[in-house]
């Protein structure tokens, strides 16, 4: 039977009060988090992962085929509707 030697998390559940934050001097209370980190075998990145090559050269031309299709009138699959909400 297949098992998991490890993980590496880029993106955490309960994330919203985690990252983006300077943390030294805190007491993290969530315990899901903090038994994750206890792992040896868990890397948590926080949303650094996209960062590689690889990555922005795919946001780079995803971002500039956009545009092209958006100046020459045509419709992108990577369009999004504008949702509707009433008051």
């Amino acid at each position: 039977m297949p098992s998991l030697c490890a993980a590496g998390l880029d993106v955490y559940e309960d994330e919203t009060d985690l990252y983006l934050k300077d943390h030294c001097d805190d007491i993290i209370c969530d315990d899901s988090f903090e038994r994750l980190i206890t792992f040896p075998n868990v890397i948590i990145m926080g949303h650094q992962a996209f960062f590689t090559r690889e990555a922005m050269k795919t946001i780079a031309d995803t971002m500039i085929q956009n545009l092209d299709d958006f100046s020459s009138g045509k419709d992108s699959p990577n369009r999004v509707a504008a949702s509707r909400t009433s008051h």
